[in-house]
């Protein structure tokens, strides 16, 4: 499949790419999809739809919404070809049904899978010093003190890198997960955990926004709203 790199790594000649293979790959399972049973649908997904949105992911997906709502908008026509539903059926219950990751939360999946990997040596040795623990960056005994260190990131380019949504997204991940054995036991209930736990989810994502914003702004939002209220 292969990756584009743009100059400006704004990766927008990649995702314009998928996006077209998807759509043809969505049209040929349409045309056909009335004649195969669901289970026959949903493995024809796997094998011409879900492999796009994955292959590269960790990299390319960290970026702006609107230049990845395509593949939003397209995995979720995926979902009602297979599922034979009506062009503007709700997908919400099918995700949940079928097991399917959306797409918005693959990249925090995969971010979640390399961080395991890393912290349990399961990495080429040039990652062994990627990514750091609070308590090496100071040695104040704090609850969060085995947590990785948030970079700080002054362009949102900086702010896309694994480096720095790495730290973000394991920090939020419940010990009982990050604390599993092996990668495979990780995998499953990670995933799992990502397309059931709404509500984590909901909270994991506000929690990302909260960061990016206030590296953004440059001011907490404390700060922002002290300032609004004219205190």
């Amino acid at each position: 499949m292969g990756v584009i790199i743009d100059e400006h790594l704004t990766w927008s000649h990649h995702i314009n790419l998928v996006a077209n293979k998807i759509a043809k790959n969505i049209g040929v399972i349409k045309k056909i999809a009335h004649l195969l049973p669901s289970k026959t649908l949903i493995g024809l997904y796997y094998s011409m739809v879900d492999p796009f949105l994955v292959y590269g992911n960790i990299v390319w997906a960290a970026n702006y919404q609107t230049r990845l709502n395509c593949l939003t908008l397209l995995q979720k026509r995926a979902l009602r070809v297979i599922t034979r539903d009506t062009y503007y059926a709700h997908t919400e219950a099918k995700f949940l049904e079928l097991g399917i990751l959306k797409f918005t939360n693959i990249n925090i999946y995969l971010i979640g899978n390399f961080v395991y990997r890393f912290c349990n040596n399961l990495l080429p040795p040039y990652f062994n010093s990627f990514l750091i623990k609070i308590h090496v960056v100071h040695d104040h005994y704090t609850r969060n003190r085995d947590n990785f260190a948030i970079q700080y990131a002054r362009t949102n380019y900086r702010k896309f890198s694994l480096r720095c949504r790495g730290p973000e997204v394991w920090n939020l991940i419940p010990l009982n997960l990050r604390d599993l054995k092996t990668f495979y036991s990780f995998k499953r209930n990670w995933k799992k955990y990502m397309i059931h736990d709404y509500l984590a989810i909901l909270e994991t994502v506000i929690i990302l926004i909260h960061n990016m914003l206030e590296q953004i702004l440059g001011n907490s939002l404390s700060d922002v709203e002290a300032l609004r209220c004219g205190i």
